[in-house]
């Protein structure tokens, strides 16, 4: 998913910069460091067409609807195998706009299903096929639900549904140990192991000390948007006045989320384990320790909910002190953690511009933001939320300044076609109208629209830029910042709210909007660049399927590793700019291949990628005194910017520990390629580097043996 422009500089200027930037690293980094999330909409794309299955369900559509909708078809089985006759059967996918979860069609005597869903209404912003991250789900009495994945046009699925005899029973208490009473849970995500049961789960996320990656690496299933369609297939419970409350039809040995909020308690997810298991809470990333701390429950668990605390006050207009009925309230950073742009809750003022705010934790760093109702361009504005003692309401009033309306288009420069992208407005420090302007914020979830590309943004007046990052990082990156004056080499332009760094985004463009003026108009057209095909070989020359690979994307230095593995031997690599060459890396797991290409964007014909035995290298990190550094974070180090040394290798694996006495070991090193292993103390600082710009031929394993960190001062 994309993410901001501040996000991406803290995760790749490595972790060592993150307390130098004058911003907080948004929620949304954490999408895309590995949770694997579907990105979309809320609902699904269309209410059914009909109840009945048919018997034989066909490949494609038949005649004129082949252009205009896609066919799910396939059978739904049982535990056993069997056919599931009379299941309902859903569609969960990238929508463009929200409808309501409803059944597409009952699977026959047969178990067979077939409906059809219209192409106009899904998201293409991640794929030329509509139907990528599309999820059949099926559902019958007695048996929780089972799901396939869409993989391409036509094709039959097989969805599978699992025994209901494992019942989440849970207890919300608060911080006393007294019953909260009222407390409402909804499912918000289900996932299933990839392979067996959660053991390889749990096991990982108690060794190595996280959630999400953990679990993007062990588990498969329905999460971010997608997930909290699944909730809708899942009624709300309330706990009773012992603060029970039971949930049915998850299945055994499966993760569900839960998300508990009530009038008196925090706000928040939990993880559940449908199997008994002992609590496990650890930080959602370990990269992150200063962020959320994830709670991993058994499938009988008591949860502690902190109290809450409500935020009440007025939103009104700065200049003419009015209320704005309207006006929305939201989350933007939580007590305790320093994540931000989470806009998890909020609330809208009424007539006389008044919220109420219920949810946030007591204690100090709520941060809340605001903005004006759609169709008005009031400028957001930070507040935080004072610490009052007890857990009366707190205050927190806004004043609002009206902007200038910033309006355009994002669009493929090649065909002219609107393209779906994150949008982003930034202005520069010397700017003299932000004084104006008491905690302004831009807006972190602005996107272009999928039907026309079309986007609004409240701005000031004065000189600012507008950059837009393709949600399918299929274009060219940093165009057009060599057009704007200010561009610091390693430094991108000095703005607010946060730095901007042309190298996150695939269009730059300047505004200046003058004082008084009611809107401007920019466009914002991406460059397609060069695609660039290959295929994957073996050792033995034969066409490899399976592995995973990063640079296929073009995004920020040379893009990122896939979540999923390549269904087949051949790639694609999108976005290539003349004279900008890109290393393209490989791995396959599964036979502990690996590989790397550069690409270029003048390449004849297709490229043939030959992997050959990866690397391995091992060690254990001590003290100046010998002593081991036990369960310390290791992580490759990727160098600079944009053009920086081709030969740099990274790995999928994004953090490492050392074990007990300091030990480490990490495979899947691409021969030839230059790494070099970071240490990360305490606070998110960078400590120094255990080895720099090692190599690996092919098949070696290298035994360090004793390593001491050298520090940034040496």
């Amino acid at each position: 998913g994309a993410v901001s422009g501040t996000v991406a500089a803290l995760v790749g200027r490595g972790f060592g910069s993150l307390t130098a930037f004058k911003t907080k690293a948004v929620v949304t980094v954490l999408l895309l460091l590995g949770a694997a999330v579907v990105a979309g909409t809320r609902g699904s794309a269309e209410s059914p067409r009909g109840a009945a299955a048919a018997d034989t369900p066909p490949a494609k559509p038949a005649g004129g609807e082949k252009k205009d909708v896609i066919v799910f078809a396939g059978r739904v089985l049982d535990p056993d195998g069997k056919p599931a006759p009379g299941a309902k059967v859903y569609l969960l996918a990238n929508a463009r706009r929200p409808r309501p979860v409803t059944a597409r069609a009952l699977s026959d005597s047969d178990g067979r299903f077939h409906f059809a869903a219209a192409k106009a209404d899904f998201d293409r912003s991640f794929s030329d096929d509509e139907w990528v991250r599309s999820f059949v789900v099926a559902r019958a009495d007695g048996y929780a639900p089972g799901w396939a994945e869409q993989a391409g046009a036509g094709g039959a699925l097989t969805v599978r549904l699992t025994r209901d005899d494992v019942p989440v029973l849970g207890r919300v208490l608060d911080l006393q140990g007294r019953p909260a009473a009222g407390a409402r849970v909804r499912v918000r995500g289900l996932h299933r192991p990839r392979k067996g049961d959660l053991t390889a789960f749990a096991d990982g996320v108690r060794a190595r000390k996280e959630l999400y990656s953990v679990l993007s690496e062990t588990l498969t299933g329905l999460g971010g948007p997608v997930g909290r369609q699944a909730g809708d297939l899942f009624p709300a419970v309330t706990t009773g006045a012992d603060g029970r409350f039971r949930i049915d039809g998850v299945g055994g040995e499966r993760l569900v989320t839960l998300t508990i909020e009530g009038p008196d308690v925090e706000a928040g997810d939990v993880h559940v384990m449908t199997r008994p298991a002992a609590t496990l809470t650890v930080p959602a990333w370990a990269s992150n320790p200063g962020g959320d701390l994830a709670r991993v429950y058994g499938a009988t668990f008591d949860h502690a909910a902190a109290p809450s605390r409500p935020v009440v006050g007025v939103v009104r207009d700065k200049d003419t002190g009015k209320p704005i009925p309207g006006a929305v309230v939201f989350s933007d950073q939580i007590a305790g953690s320093n994540l931000s742009a989470r806009s998890d809750l909020s609330a809208v003022a009424d007539e006389g511009g008044r919220y109420r705010l219920s949810g946030l934790p007591k204690g100090a760093g709520n941060v809340l933001r605001a903005a004006g109702p759609d169709g008005e361009p009031y400028l957001m504005a930070l507040q935080d939320v004072p610490e009052a003692g007890g857990l009366g309401a707190a205050t927190v009033d806004f004043a609002l300044k009206r902007g200038v309306w910033i309006t355009g288009a994002v669009t493929d420069r090649a065909t002219g076609k609107p393209v779906r992208a994150k949008v982003e407005y930034y202005v520069f420090e010397d700017n003299p109208h932000l004084k104006e302007v008491k905690g302004w914020t831009s807006d972190p979830y602005l996107d272009s629209r999928p039907e026309d590309g079309s986007f609004r943004i409240a701005g000031l007046p004065g000189r600012g830029l507008v950059a837009a990052r393709d949600w399918g990082d299929r274009f060219v990156i940093g165009a057009g910042a060599e057009a704007i004056e200010g561009l610091r080499e390693n430094d991108g332009f000095a703005t607010v709210p946060s730095l901007c760094f042309p190298e996150h985004y695939h269009r730059l463009v300047e505004v200046n909007p003058a004082p008084g003026a009611a809107s401007v108009t920019c466009r914002l057209e991406l460059d397609p660049g060069r695609a660039v095909t290959g295929t994957l070989r073996d050792p033995d020359g034969r066409p490899l399927a399976g592995a995973r690979a990063k640079g296929l994307a073009s995004y920020y230095r040379e893009g990122y590793w896939q979540n999923d593995p390549l269904p087949g031997a051949d790639f694609t690599a999108r976005g290539l700019a003349p004279g900008r060459a890109r290393r393209l890396l490989f791995l396959h797991a599964g036979r502990k291949l690996a590989g790397s290409v550069q690409a270029r964007a003048d390449e004849k014909g297709p490229l043939s990628v030959t992997l050959e035995p990866w690397g391995v290298v091992a060690g254990r990190v001590v003290e100046d005194d010998g002593k081991p550094r036990a369960n310390v974070m290791l992580f490759f180090q990727t160098g600079g910017f944009l053009g920086d040394d081709p030969d740099v290798g990274t790995h999928p694996d994004r953090s490492f520990r050392t074990d007990r006495g300091g030990r480490f070991r990490v495979e899947g090193l691409i021969p030839g390629l230059k790494y070099t292993l970071g240490v990360l103390e305490k606070g998110n600082q960078y400590g120094g580097a255990v080895f720099e710009n090692l190599k690996v031929k092919a098949g070696e394993t290298k035994d360090l043996g004793d390593v001491k960190v050298r520090r940034l001062d040496e």
